[in-house]
């Protein structure tokens, strides 16, 4: 897998992902109780798990 080149992210790219409804309800209850977009969060949690691999 290759390695995020840069800390700073460029510009946003449309996909389109299916998941499950229970695990959208979670991430958007999640974001709003921190105060966050929830494909803000979605972002940071797929930014995460590339960094710990």
């Amino acid at each position: 897998m290759r390695v995020m080149s840069s800390q700073i992210d460029e510009p946003t790219v449309a996909i389109s992902l299916r998941v499950p409804e229970n695990i959208l309800r979670s991430i958007k209850l999640k974001a709003k109780a921190d105060g966050k977009k929830y494909q803000s969060l979605m972002i940071e949690y797929l930014r995460k798990g590339l960094l710990e691999n």
